[in-house]
């Protein structure tokens, strides 16, 4: 009977701490998962927009592009800018020019579909690869960017501060094997936009 009852408070014994080091061991591999998941983001996004980083959006989109190519699917690049960003930092400080391209990236966000990527590439510059989608659609989305962009107001103390944007928008390509292609094609559609009034879409 000693030995019984011996046996059962071992095996009990057993069993706790076997079931304790379950418990720990899941605790430890879902900590894990999260502070992966953290580190992921801060590697891949732009901590003031919450779009991508420069980097995470040109090789996503290449990625994306050489599959749309290999499955003979359409797509577009969009590089936006903010109209005279310099003057709002310099007119209203720092802080509310970092409101406005944090307001900017969300118009982008919202605007977007399921499979567009949008990243934030430069200071005040974003850039968008929508795909699948025919040039019609490809400048409704930018024209419907801009539009809502340009019905943007900051209130700064006394001020209601209004911005534009302006668009540079190219078709993805069957030569473009490397996406530096498309995107200084959307950058010069975007150098033309900015030099013939801003506040506009131009296509190459």
């Amino acid at each position: 009977l000693i030995v019984a009852v011996t046996a059962i408070i071992i095996i009990s014994i057993f069993v706790y701490f076997a079931l304790r080091f379950g418990r720990i061991q899941k605790k430890t591999n879902d900590e894990l998962i999260k502070l992966n998941d953290q580190l992921y983001e801060l590697a891949t996004t732009d901590s003031m927009t919450q779009l991508f980083n420069r980097r995470h959006f040109i090789e996503s989109a290449q990625r994306q592009i050489t599959q749309m190519q290999r499955t003979n699917v359409s797509g577009a690049m969009l590089m936006i800018d903010i109209d005279d960003f310099k003057k709002v930092n310099d007119t209203f400080g720092h802080a509310v020019g970092d409101e406005v391209i944090a307001k900017v990236a969300t118009i982008l966000k919202a605007n977007s579909r399921e499979y567009d990527l949008v990243g934030r590439v430069g200071g005040e510059e974003y850039a968008m690869l929508l795909s699948p989608c025919e040039f019609d659609k490809a400048n409704q989305i930018a024209e419907r960017l801009r539009n809502k962009a340009e019905k943007l107001s900051i209130s700064h103390q006394k001020n209601t501060i209004k911005i534009t944007i302006s668009i540079g928008l190219t078709m993805i390509k069957k030569e473009d094997k490397d996406i530096d292609r498309a995107i200084h094609r959307a950058d010069m559609s975007l150098y033309k936009a900015k030099k013939s009034g801003k506040n506009k879409v131009v296509s190459d």
